[in-house]
């Protein structure tokens, strides 16, 4: 009796088959800890688990060995996961392996406290692709054989090169499954040379910060987010008209299937406003399973499979993980069989968990594990990711189309035998709006005109030069000081060369602009200087000869007006200096208009100043200084005004000058600034009234000398130069002979009648002045020259 209840035992223990049972331990997502909307695809997935160990064991894949599963709902809770953990570890029979779980949550869970040295006990998700399980230091036996979220980052790199899209933005759901391949995402476009546009990542509402992408202009937009931030994305994507043939995004195809159809009382958008923003898009996807007759290292073609797993799992039950379960569990039945292989005398049944020897063989298998499953290649990285291919999906209606394949062995896109990529435009959009830069220069032909008058001024300017040069000799030429008058010239020429400067811009020239621009101020103040200092030190020796007692019996000599002038250009040197040095001028670019060409054409329109940090407290300073030389060139013309030797007294001239220089400059500065937006009529006002207020000047110095020389020439030829009297004048309490013309001739006395009257009455007026004034008690006599008369002289004595 006692050996028949012996018997029975061991055929009750003893399965049929004659084989051990050997077990793995399976964590799926079959409810919701809350009854919530949670995913449940484990009610999908872990039917494809049993159908792969049913094809591991009618295969005969484990020699002595029979797989089963003994398997749990995981709730999609961190906890439940835990506890199922130490439930699985502490209850018979012992698991060789766990495969799951779902959730990247509850994987990071198991495989913290699996790979503990008390157990070490291998892990393969067929779901979980969180980034952050690749740390091997944390999680040192988890695998899984589904790509990660990294994995996409190449494909969307190598997408992005095929366009040569090189601006992109990155927009992300800020949690830590999107926040690590976010990351990883950067650390690859920066090796590629990508530029990021922005960078943006968002909680519950995405509305600022998808203005901000609108802002900078960023057209195409990586988008790592799943269902509910989908909805919150393209919500304000329909609002902010973000979508449509200038935008592309490029997000993660495996988001929750009719993500748009959820209610989601957080937006104000409809369903239909939602798909029409995400229309189109561009998606990197998993391979969910290889072409329908690849065959398999079951032996059964992928569409075989399929065909079964339909057969037996309800539509609404059908999971796309269900495939990576699959291969999940034949990558586990395939390392278990290696490692029989290298270890016949073990049993995998009754080994102890954390037995070091058996499971480093183990890990090492699972490490070169390669074969061909459901879902194409199946192998493992040195991260233990799986090295799988990536499909290129674009949304259209609602269906994702697959447009393309990512080869991971090739590292490229196959595009043959797909579907083509639908543009909403003509051709893929542009990674951001291109910008033609126009400056907006000074019109070639008003430059060259404004060039020609200067050249024709210059000219003039030369032969003035020439003139006072040759006639220098000449009385009255030579008592207005020539070589005053040369600076005079000289200051002329600066200020008409200055044109030049002021017309030159980034229409002209490439390089060199912020020399340009520096100049323009130095050129156009030193002239001043110079033909402005001249004038008024002239006028400053007519002054003090006539009228200023205290300089009584001083004689005044060009060198010391030199000294006047040379102070003058020196004041302007120190100050320009200064300016340069501590706030130097340069080319500053504003934007005036901008002009939408297309969709992805703008052309901005810009112009060029000539700006320091304090431009206008320089100006100013500046203007202040030479305004008082004007008003004290004003004075002493106002001074020396009754002086009537002309050949001495430029005081009229020095009046028109300064009240033109004057009101040239009070029309013209606001005119100026008030088009300095426009370069044509800026330059044209500035070019005229430097052109314009010089040749005044110019004019009313030396077009009277020269009409005086022809009228002389003309009525005595030479005898302006034979001819001499004498015309005694007390001033300054001393007499002063002047040099005039004695005729030998009368012919002129005639055509000069009328004008005689005139001298008569200025001789009186001069010796009434004169005589105001006590001799001096010296004897010595000052010799003034004075202008050639054209007519004789009265009888004075």
């Amino acid at each position: 009796m006692n050996h028949v209840n012996i018997i029975a035992i061991i055929i009750l223990v003893i399965p049929v088959s004659g084989k051990q049972p050997l077990f793995i331990g399976g964590f799926f997502p079959m409810s919701s800890m809350n009854n919530g909307p949670d995913w449940t695809g484990g009610n999908g997935i872990q039917p494809a688990a049993e159908i792969a160990i049913e094809h591991v064991n009618n295969r005969g894949v484990l020699r002595d060995y029979e797989l089963k599963m003994d398997w749990n709902d995981t709730k999609g809770s961190q906890g439940w996961t835990e506890h199922l953990l130490f439930k699985f570890i502490s209850t018979p029979p012992r698991k060789v392996m766990f495969l799951g779980a779902g959730y990247s949550k509850c994987s990071t869970v198991m495989a913290a406290m699996a790979g503990l040295k008390p157990w070490r006990i291998p892990q393969i998700s067929y779901s979980s692709t969180s980034p952050q399980l690749s740390d091997k230091t944390i999680y040192p036996y988890f695998y899984r054989t589904i790509p990660d979220d990294t994995s996409f980052n190449k494909p969307r790199i190598t997408l992005l090169q095929t366009y040569n899209w090189t601006n992109v933005a990155i927009l992300y759901h800020d949690v830590g499954i999107h926040r690590a391949a976010v990351e990883h995402l950067q650390e690859e476009m920066k090796k590629e040379g990508i530029h990021e546009i922005a960078v943006e990542g968002f909680r519950d509402s995405a509305s600022s910060h998808m203005a901000s992408l609108k802002k900078k202009d960023a057209r195409i937009i990586f988008g790592n987010f799943f269902g509910q931030g989908a909805r919150r994305v393209f919500c304000e994507a329909y609002k902010r008209e973000m979508y449509g043939p200038r935008y592309l995004w490029l997000l993660l195809g495996y988001i929750e299937k009719n993500w748009w159809l959820e209610k989601d009382d957080a937006i104000e958008c409809t369903a239909e406003q939602m798909l029409a923003a995400a229309n189109y898009h561009l998606a990197t996807d998993y391979l969910w399973q290889a072409r329908d007759n690849l065959k398999t290292v079951s032996g059964k073609t992928v569409k075989q499979f399929f065909q079964e797993y339909n057969s037996r799992v309800p539509v609404k039950r059908r999971d796309d993980h269900s495939s990576y379960a699959y291969d999940a569990v034949w990558a586990m039945a395939l390392a278990l069989n290696r490692t029989l292989t290298k270890m016949p005398e073990i049993r995998l049944d009754q080994l102890a968990y954390g037995q070091n020897q058996t499971i480093d063989l183990l890990i090492e298998e699972l490490d070169n594990s390669s074969f061909t499953g459901i879902t194409g290649p199946v192998a493992f990285t040195d991260k233990r990711n799986r090295a799988g291919d990536t499909r290129i999906t674009q949304f259209i209606g609602g269906k994702h189309i697959q447009v393309g394949l990512y080869v991971n062995k090739l590292k490229k896109i196959n595009w043959t035998g797909y579907n083509p990529i639908v543009w909403q435009g003509d051709s893929p959009p542009a990674d951001r709006m291109q910008r033609m830069y126009k400056i907006q220069s000074t019109s070639l032909i008003l430059y060259v005109f404004m060039i020609v008058v200067s050249s024709l001024c210059i000219i003039v300017a030369l032969f003035f030069l020439w003139f006072n040069t040759k006639h220098r000799q000449i009385r009255f030429i030579k008592m207005s000081s020539p070589n005053l008058n040369n600076v005079i010239i000289l200051g002329c020429i600066v200020n008409y060369i200055s044109v030049v400067t002021f017309g030159l811009d980034g229409g002209l020239v490439n390089t060199g602009y912020d020399v340009i621009c520096a100049s323009r101020a130095w050129v156009l103040s030193l002239g001043f200087s110079l033909a402005y200092g001249a004038m008024f030190s002239k006028t400053w020796r007519v002054h003090t000869i006539f009228t200023n007692r205290k300089l009584k019996g001083k004689i005044v000599k060009d060198h010391h007006l030199f000294a006047v002038v040379f102070a003058l250009v020196l004041i302007d040197v120190s100050y320009l200096t200064i300016w340069q040095v501590l706030d130097p001028l340069r080319r500053s670019l504003y934007i005036t208009k901008r002009d939408t060409q297309n969709l992805d054409m703008e052309v901005i329109s810009q112009i060029e100043y000539c700006e320091s940090v304090a431009t206008y407290k320089w100006l100013g300073i500046l203007f202040a200084y030479k305004g008082l030389l004007l008003l004290f060139g004003a004075f002493l013309a106002w001074e020396t005004r009754k002086v009537t030797i002309t050949a001495l007294n430029d005081s009229k001239h020095i009046g028109f000058s300064v009240y033109n220089v004057f009101v040239l400059c009070v029309v013209g500065a606001p005119m100026s600034l008030a088009l300095k937006h426009q370069p044509d009529a800026s330059f044209a006002i500035v070019s005229t009234i430097i052109i314009f207020a010089t040749s005044l000047t110019i004019g009313f110095v030396f077009i009277p000398k020269v009409t005086e020389l022809r009228k002389l020439m003309t009525v005595g030829g030479d005898t302006i130069n034979r001819v001499e009297r004498t015309f005694t004048v007390e001033s300054l309490g001393h007499q002063q002979h002047i040099s005039t013309i004695n005729t030998q001739t009368y012919r002129e006395l005639q055509e000069c009648k009328n004008l005689l009257a005139q001298k008569e009455q200025e001789i009186k007026d001069l010796r009434k002045r004169l005589n105001t004034y006590q001799p001096s008690s010296s004897s010595q006599e000052d010799h003034i020259k004075q202008e050639p008369s054209k007519t004789p002289p009265p009888n004075i004595s």
